[in-house]
């Protein structure tokens, strides 16, 4: 068993890092938390490596700043940093409008179920919902395009999974790792009742209809079967067999 994360899971790479990155971190999430979407800010110190290590895990524990790229530039001298900032305020506005009612549709139906049934519902409704698609574009791989446009690649789906199971208390964290091919992927963990899960909507699109929940909340031995590199410093040991689809169906 593995505490579950604070916050639903929306601090945990903070966690990780030591205190002085922590506090870069904290100073990144007020600024874009207050709906600043100039991607510019002043930071007190820091080395580069330090900002970008904070940036990473700021980006990782929080999928609704979705407006924010992956690059960002740092000045030691002045403290000055600039992160690529991806839509204009106007976009970001709609977009986060968009967001709201997408998880509104995700969740509804869910008060007053069991974890374990609100996980499923929301579940189901992201692998119907989404096609897998992935054009090199931006929107592929945050929640833009799998709200607007009802398709992305793992980030994208990712993204939205975390989302709308925080959304319903199911505490939620991004993991990286790769496919059976070997190239990068990312899915989630999950922590039903302290036992942390794994979960990979991206693969369980529907087949003739319907869901397979073939990696609805896998154990490490179970999701290494076909995903690697993922016990990686600070990820959760997955040991838990008794939550994943097939258990459920038998104990029910």
């Amino acid at each position: 068993m593995s505490t579950a994360p604070e916050r639903f899971g929306s601090s945990f790479y903070r966690g990780l890092l030591p205190t002085a990155e922590q506090e870069l971190y904290d100073a990144m999430l007020t600024r874009f938390e207050g709906g600043d979407y100039s991607g510019k800010l002043r930071l007190r110190t820091g080395e580069s490596e330090a900002v970008f290590r904070a940036y990473s895990a700021l980006r990782d524990d929080h999928p609704e700043l979705f407006w924010l790229g992956g690059q960002c530039a740092f000045t030691p001298q002045t403290g000055d940093m600039r992160c690529a900032v991806l839509y204009t305020p106007d976009q970001i506005g709609r977009i986060r409008y968009q967001l709201r009612r997408c998880l509104f549709q995700l969740v509804r139906g869910t008060a007053g179920l069991p974890p374990v049934e609100r996980e499923i519902l929301v579940y189901e409704r992201i692998a119907r919902r989404l096609t897998y698609i992935n054009n090199g574009d931006v929107r592929d791989h945050n929640i833009v395009g799998p709200v607007l446009l009802s398709a992305g690649v793992c980030e994208g789906y990712n993204a939205l999974l975390m989302l709308a199971l925080r959304r319903v208390g199911l505490p939620c964290i991004k993991v990286y790792g790769v496919g059976k091919s070997g190239g990068g992927h990312c899915w989630s963990v999950v922590w039903l009742e302290g036992e942390p899960v794994h979960c990979d909507v991206t693969w369980d699109k529907p087949s003739r209809g319907a869901v397979r929940f073939a990696y609805l909340n896998r154990s490490d031995c179970q999701i290494a079967r076909d995903h690697g590199d993922f016990r990686r410093p600070g990820i959760p040991v997955c040991r838990s067999e008794r939550w994943n689809y097939d258990a459920l169906a038998l104990s029910g």
